[in-house]
């Protein structure tokens, strides 16, 4: 009888199998976009719901840009005292490493507190985990920001993927990835955030931004969805999941494939009327071709 310890390896020996097969056929079949820009340098907000987040969805950005500050929305997380302290520091060795400040919203007022952030940084986007989401404190961090969103008059809302890819139709820029560049994301990853480096599933997140590079035609992408803030609200109103489709969703992370078609059912079933994958920026934030 195998060990519960070798039956742990064989299963994740046939989950990263799965993944390396899926990135092949899906890469194969994916259509280029044409509308889509890479995302131009421009003053960013990033909200980030858990220490990580961040990376894993925004390195580029976090790289390139001239003007970023990361904003931790201090969610639990299910962590510890403990825990939650250490991926505190994690986030904030990231952002030393980079020379990138972290601004902690109060726990008990987080919407006044992201509000005070936001008026006194002054971003032009302020990026948030796509609202097509299962984790229920990235859901609280969009409530968060829709309850001050009168007072973003003038600011973009840019969206990363977090543990799910991002639809291609909603898809309005990106910055592309080379091989030695996607192997440094995950390098920092692992080096950086420890407490989540065995147990966060990073090979899945760096197979889907391999099948973004098709998209694009580059080794691989970070993609992002950048859109007005009434558009955002829209988006919030007629797109979020409903119980049941987190649960598909949930039940099937570890496929990438099921994910992608799940995900083509409920976006095509969602009240978000047909849009083609462009963005109206403010001028000072164009894309660039």
């Amino acid at each position: 009888m195998l060990s519960q310890s070798v039956v742990e390896i064989l299963y994740k020996l046939k989950i990263n199998i799965s993944w390396f097969w899926d990135r092949i056929i899906i890469r194969h079949h994916t259509p280029v976009l044409e509308s889509p820009h890479i995302l131009p340098d421009c003053k960013t907000l990033i909200l980030a719901p858990h220490s990580d987040d961040e990376w894993i969805g925004c390195s580029q950005i976090i790289q390139g840009n001239t003007e970023v500050l990361i904003c931790n929305m201090d969610m639990p997380g299910g962590d510890s005292e403990s825990l939650h302290a250490i991926r505190y520091k994690e986030m904030l060795s990231l952002a030393t490493r980079f020379n990138r400040r972290v601004e902690t919203v109060a726990s008990d007022k987080r919407a006044e507190s992201l509000l005070d952030v936001i008026k006194s940084y002054r971003p032009e986007v302020v990026f948030l985990p796509f609202f097509t989401d299962w984790h229920e404190e990235h859901i609280a961090v969009m409530k968060t920001l829709e309850s001050v969103a009168e007072s973003l008059d003038g600011i973009q809302i840019g969206m990363y993927p977090v543990s799910l890819p991002l639809g291609p139709r909603y898809i309005t820029h990106y910055r592309p990835v080379g091989k030695r560049e996607l192997e440094f994301k995950w390098k920092i990853f692992k080096t950086v955030y420890r407490t989540q480096a065995h147990a966060l599933p990073w090979r899945r997140f760096s197979a889907n931004e391999r099948i973004n590079g098709a998209f694009f035609k580059t080794y691989a992408a970070e993609v992002y969805s950048v859109m007005p803030v009434e558009e955002w609200l829209r988006c919030l109103e007629h797109g979020m999941l409903s119980d049941s489709q987190k649960h598909s969703l949930q039940n099937n992370l570890n496929h990438i494939a099921r994910v992608r078609r799940l995900l083509q059912v409920f976006d095509a079933t969602s009240g978000i009327p047909n849009r083609t994958p462009s963005v109206s920026c403010k001028e000072n934030i164009q894309e660039t071709p």
